[in-house]
This record gives C-alpha cells, sequence and structure tokens, in this order.
C-alpha cells in the first residue's frame, strides 16, 4: 500500500488516542441504559462532567468510570451466582484461605489454581445461561466479558510495554471502530495491525526493541509505560493548555510565537522549584494507587451498588433492557443489533480489509460505509433549569401539605418527589447544592410578609419554622 519512497518507514498510531475512541465506544454502548445518569444520582460525577465521561474526551475520568461500573455489575453478578450455588462459595472461601498461605509446595499450588479454574469455568457457564434466557443479563454480560476487556488490556499493555497483548486488544479494538462508525479508525488501524503483523520481518530491530516494551515510553518503575502521543500531552504541550497555559487565552499568532520561546525558560523555573521543595518525590506515585483516590473510589462503587439495589438492580430476571434511571423499557434503540456489535464489527472489517488491501478492487481512501446504529443522547438531554423551578415549586407546596397532615420535613425530603435529574437530600440526608440556592428562595416566599410598622407576630405552630440558616451548612434541613 506504501509507495516505495516509504516503505522503509513505519508509521504507527497513537495509543493514548486510541484508548480514548474505545471509551468513547463503550460510553455509547452503555448511554442508552441510564448507567451514566446513576453516576450523577450518586454524584460521582455532575451534570457537566458525564459528558466527558460519555465522550472519553476526558481520559482520566472516563477509565475510572467504566473501571467503577464493571466492578460494581462484576460484583453483583458474582454474588448471584454464589447465592445459586452455595458449595461454590465454601470452595471459594477455601481458596482465599489457601492462597494467603506462605508454605504452599508446588503441588499444592498446582491443585488450588485447578481449582480456581473450575470455578471461574462454572462461572463463565452460569453467565452464558443467565444471557440465553434475558436481554437485559445479555446486555450487561456483553459489556463485562466482551467489551470492558477491550480497554483493560489496551491500557495494561500500554503500562506494561507488552506489545502482544497490545495487538491482541487493538484487533478487538478494531471492530468497535467500525461498528459505532469510527471512520479514520476504520480506515487506517487495519492498515497499522498489518504493518505490525510485518515488523518482525521488514524491521527485525525495531520488532526486537517493541517486544521488550520501546513501543512505550517507560521509567525506572515497572508498569509506568505511557504512549508516545500521551507522553507529548503530558510534557511538551501540557503547558500550553493546563492553567496558565496560552492555550483559549488569545489567538494572535505573535503571542502564541512569543509564549512557545518563553515557555522552555518557564519550565526551568517550574524543575528547579520542584527540586528545591522535593515535589517529585510526593508526586512520585501514581495518583490512582494514592490512599486517598482508592479510598474514594472504594466509596463511589459501593454508593452506586447500594442504589442500583435500591431503584432498579440491572441482574432482575427481565426479559427486555430497562433504563436504570427511569424504569422504563428501552424501545427507541435496536438491543438486539447492540448485542451484536463486535460480530458486526468484525465481519465490517473483514470486508474492508479483503476489498482495501488483500484484493486492492477498492482504494483506501474511497467512503466507508457506516454501520447503521444510532444511540439516543438520553443523559446529555438535561431538564432546562425554568422546568426544575416549576418541579421545585410543586414539591416545596407537596412538603408543606405533608407538615399539615402530621409528617415531619425530614421524613417527607427523603423520597423523590420531583421528575427533575436530581434528588433535594443525598443518601446522608443532607440537602444537595444544585437545590439549597432554590428552595431557600421559595421557602422565604412561602414566609408571612412582615409589616415593619406593627410589631412581629411569631406563629405558634412549630410546623411553619424553618432552619433557613441550615440551607448553608453541612447538616440536614430540620425544624426550628
Amino acid at each position: 500500500m506504501k509507495p516505495d519512497q516509504f516503505s522503509n518507514i513505519f508509521l504507527g498510531l497513537g495509543g493514548f488516542h486510541m484508548e480514548k475512541i474505545v471509551l468513547a465506544c463503550l460510553g455509547t454502548y452503555l448511554e442508552p441504559s441510564g448507567m451514566f445518569a446513576v453516576l450523577v444520582e450518586t454524584e460521582c460525577y455532575g451534570t457537566d462532567v458525564i459528558k466527558t465521561v460519555i465522550s472519553g474526551s476526558h481520559y482520566s475520568r472516563a477509565r475510572t468510570a467504566h473501571s467503577m461500573i464493571h466492578k460494581v455489575l462484576t460484583s453483583m453478578m458474582l454474588e448471584a451466582f454464589l447465592s445459586k450455588y452455595p458449595e461454590r462459595l465454601t470452595e471459594l472461601e477455601a481458596l482465599q484461605v489457601n492462597c494467603q498461605s506462605k508454605d504452599l509446595t508446588a503441588e499444592e499450588w498446582n491443585t488450588t489454581k485447578e481449582r480456581a479454574d473450575t470455578i471461574q469455568a462454572a462461572f463463565q457457564v452460569y453467565l452464558k445461561e443467565r444471557a440465553s434466557l434475558s436481554q437485559s443479563f445479555d446486555y450487561w454480560n456483553t459489556y463485562v466479558s466482551d467489551l470492558y476487556p477491550i480497554v483493560r488490556d489496551l491500557t495494561n499493555s500500554l503500562r506494561s510495554g507488552d506489545w502482544i497483548l497490545y495487538l491482541s486488544a487493538m484487533e478487538r479494538a478494531t471492530s468497535l471502530f467500525f461498528f459505532f462508525g469510527r471512520t479514520n479508525y476504520c480506515r487506517w488501524t487495519p492498515l497499522f495491525l498489518q504493518d505490525c503483523y510485518q515488523l518482525k520481518d521488514k524491521f527485525p530491530l525495531l520488532y526486537d526493541s517493541y517486544m521488550h516494551g520501546g513501543f512505550v515510553v517507560n521509567t525506572t518503575k515497572k508498569g509506568s509505560g505511557v504512549p508516545f502521543d500521551q507522553a507529548l500531552e503530558q510534557c511538551y504541550n501540557r503547558p500550553a493548555k493546563v492553567s496558565g497555559g496560552i492555550i483559549g487565552i488569545t489567538r494572535k499568532k505573535e503571542a502564541v510565537a512569543l509564549w512557545g520561546i518563553i515557555k522552555h525558560k518557564k519550565d526551568q523555573y517550574v524543575d528547579l522549584l520542584k527540586m528545591k521543595d522535593d515535589v517529585e518525590g510526593e508526586l512520585s506515585l501514581h495518583h490512582d494507587f494514592n490512599p486517598s483516590t482508592a479510598t474514594k473510589i472504594v466509596g463511589m462503587v459501593q454508593d452506586i451498588a447500594e442504589y442500583l439495589l435500591k431503584v432498579c438492580s440491572p441482574l432482575q430476571d427481565q426479559v427486555a433492557l430497562k433504563n436504570i434511571f427511569t424504569g422504563g423499557i428501552v424501545t427507541n434503540v435496536d438491543i438486539d443489533k447492540l448485542l451484536c456489535c463486535m460480530k458486526e464489527g468484525s465481519a465490517a472489517c473483514a470486508k474492508c480489509i479483503d476489498e482495501r488491501l488483500r484484493n486492492r478492487s477498492i482504494s483506501i481512501y474511497s467512503t466507508i460505509s457506516k454501520i447503521k446504529f444510532t444511540s439516543p443522547k438520553t443523559t446529555l438531554n438535561l431538564a432546562p433549569k425554568v422546568d426544575i423551578k416549576d418541579e421545585t415549586i410543586k414539591a416545596l407546596m407537596f412538603i408543606e401539605y405533608g407538615c399539615h397532615r402530621g409528617f415531619t420535613v425530614e421524613e417527607l425530603l427523603q423520597h423523590e418527589i420531583t421528575n427533575s435529574a436530581f434528588f433535594l437530600v443525598d443518601k446522608d440526608g443532607y440537602l444537595r447544592k444544585s437545590a439549597k440556592s432554590q428552595l431557600g428562595t421559595e421557602l422565604l416566599k412561602l414566609c408571612p410578609l412582615i409589616d415593619k410598622k406593627r410589631s412581629r407576630n411569631i406563629p405558634t405552630n412549630p410546623r411553619h419554622h424553618y432552619r433557613l440558616h441550615g440551607l448553608g451548612e453541612k447538616g440536614p434541613l430540620k425544624e426550628a
């Protein structure tokens, strides 16, 4: 496919941007289910940030979100499996005890491994049986077993410098590119993979370097490799894009050129300050492994799991897929076609390779027909502020009516009394920030007008007293 003058050149695709596109494909797959709305409801992400999670444009947040979703779903599936087969739970507990022992012999270790493989095989059989009986379970199982492992293996291969695992993940990711209409990657990823398979014969030295992790930028620490395009973003382009950078400040070519000249001197002073204060030593550990970050992620995973069990468990015995957030059956998306995304994507990829690379009956630059599939932007269609205000006023009317009927404010605010994309209080009973301002304004409207010329008549009914000062505090809304 290459001209003769470029036959001795190997062109690679950026692994960092490849990961972001795979995350975007997974976001498109999950969007009809309402899972991202659950992330907003549990306050893992805000209503604006969730857009970057769905599109994969914010790499770190999208990767963390999908890892949390995968952990929650896998845990729920494993609990369902162990509840149906209690004898497997006993075997699993025995395996955990054996694995914690430091005096295992080689024979005992092999026996333990065989028992673990047996439990894993039984778990996979259970997943396939449930998936054959329920479209909903098949939907979640496809994400857990087929789709998420692609981005997981892609990330692990880049971090560890595993060239074989990287090619395996790339092959599976290509099917997602074809199904979800990522045209540029559909065109060039098969060609890139073809060059990778011929790398050993055409460029043996480069192949040997890649097999030893040379296709990523490595440091002295194990598992710290990053692809070249990510290293470029983190090093050369970072000063221009972070706070204080030139990106987003001006479009004048002279100012951008001047900033590009002085930024190197600026970086020297920054590095000098880091060395003086030993900041590099504090930031040497990846932020995902910091105790505070790990504790926060564990808490968010628990919140997501509790919310799903409370509202609508995705693993209920139901034939059709339901939106977790609304509870309604998903009808505006062809779920059966979505479940075949890997199969249809692989078929389209094989057709493209035969026509454009092997037989060359079609030019590689010709138009690539997309698979007809559209996903609704349910999460992005948030309620307007005017509608939220009207619903809040109605909610306050229900609160006032409930107080007159003898209910306390705490009891009333524990229920979802609006159709907006938020509850009035969180799981701990604290009033949400998004509702504080509007709720305070409407409560002030309900208070009786005070005539300054007359004495203030304080109502004797304690249910008409609201502690408005508490709206600005970190504490539950209570009666005076």
